[in-house]
């Protein structure tokens, strides 16, 4: 029984800097790609464009035996010029709308009202990609990624810690 106390003890540090790795790698790998994406989407260009269609879309969410359960999207259809050439694009926000409430989509149909003038970001490097809303860094993946460094900060404090001993 003492064996394996001592050996607990022995493991008990890199074991826990392991465990802040793991997390701080975890939170990076989840919030990174928003703040990357807003971060980008930042340094569009923008010009006016044109809303050509505004509508409800039924997207089916899952389909079970009983029956399939859809939910209601708002489709929002505009055009825009780059360069005399004109594009098209359906994207409110690079960030997914799938998880909107019905009152949020709502108001974003009645935001982009079909025959209305819009400000239109797109990517300078491909005109093709476009979207009505620039992405913004929110809170929650700014704390993850101090929260992520400051993990992997603890885990190397502990290691270091270990190798004074």
């Amino acid at each position: 029984m003492s064996k394996l106390i001592s050996l607990f003890r022995f493991f008990r540090v890199p074991m826990m800097a392991l465990a802040f790795v793991l997390f701080g790698g975890g939170v990076l790998y989840l919030v990174t790609p928003g703040l990357w994406r807003s971060y980008d989407n930042q340094a569009w260009g923008k010009v006016t464009g044109k809303i050509l269609e505004s509508r409800w879309q039924n997207k089916l969410v899952s389909q079970n035996a009983a029956r399939p359960n859809f939910k209601l999207i708002p489709k929002i259809e505009y055009s825009y010029m780059v360069n005399n050439t004109e594009y098209r694009g359906t994207t409110i926000r690079i960030g997914a709308f799938d998880e909107l409430d019905k009152n949020l989509a709502k108001s974003k149909l009645e935001q982009y009202s079909t025959g209305r003038q819009v400000l239109v970001y797109y990517n300078p490097n491909n005109p093709l990609l476009s979207c009505l809303e620039q992405e913004k860094p929110t809170l929650a993946s700014v704390l993850g990624l101090i929260l992520g460094i400051v993990s992997f900060y603890a885990a190397f404090a502990l290691i270091r810690q270990v190798g004074k001993m």
